[in-house]
């Protein structure tokens, strides 16, 4: 990946981040980060709802950007995955689910959002997957991140279906871990074989 490429990925990444930092202040007050998910951020009739909105597709287009660009590191299914994650992220931008407060929405659309979430996880623990296995299995920190980055993904995805209290937390634990792994992944350089 050309060094140009890797400022344009780690942009839209930083981009996406800020948008969805900043989401919460321009939510109604009844919006709760702790019980909130960033899902709820993009909700139907929500007003700032769109700065959330923003963020996600930014994060997909920057996850489609990398998976394009990573045809010297990725193997095809790898970036296959990672463009289904990216896809289904910038989908979930425009499918949203129902407001928190009860607003009137579309549950159509809701179930839309819930089933484009459901891929994205999966492509997401797919993708990385895949990438560790084009990589080999050297021991070594890459393998330990990837692990770690796969349960930060599935420990959150489970625990947000049963404990509604903390929902904001567990999602927004999910997609630090995203965040991270697919920075590491733009700014890592690619393996160059060099004579014993």
């Amino acid at each position: 990946m050309r060094r140009g490429a890797t400022v344009t990925v780690l942009v839209l990444l930083g981009a996406s981040l800020g948008c969805l930092a900043c989401a919460p202040l321009v939510l109604p007050d009844s919006y709760d980060v702790v019980r909130h998910t960033v899902a709820d951020a993009t909700a139907q009739g929500v007003p700032g709802g769109w700065l959330a909105r923003t963020g996600l597709a930014l994060l997909g287009v920057a996850v489609l950007a990398l998976a394009a660009w990573s045809v010297d590191r990725w193997s095809s299914v790898a970036r296959a995955a990672h463009g289904v994650y990216g896809t289904a992220v910038v989908l979930l931008a425009v499918f949203a689910p129902l407001a928190w407060d009860g607003r009137p929405g579309s549950q159509v659309e809701a179930t839309w959002h819930a089933v484009l979430a459901a891929v994205a996880v999966g492509a997401f623990v797919a993708g990385v997957v895949a990438v560790r296995v084009g990589r080999g299995t050297p021991a070594g920190a890459p393998g330990v991140v990837d692990v770690l980055v796969v349960a930060a993904v599935v420990v959150p995805a489970a625990a947000s279906l049963t404990m509604a209290a903390t929902s904001g937390v567990t999602e927004r634990l999910l997609f630090a871990a995203a965040y991270l792994w697919y920075g590491v992944q733009t700014a890592r350089r690619p393996v160059v074989d060099r004579p014993a």
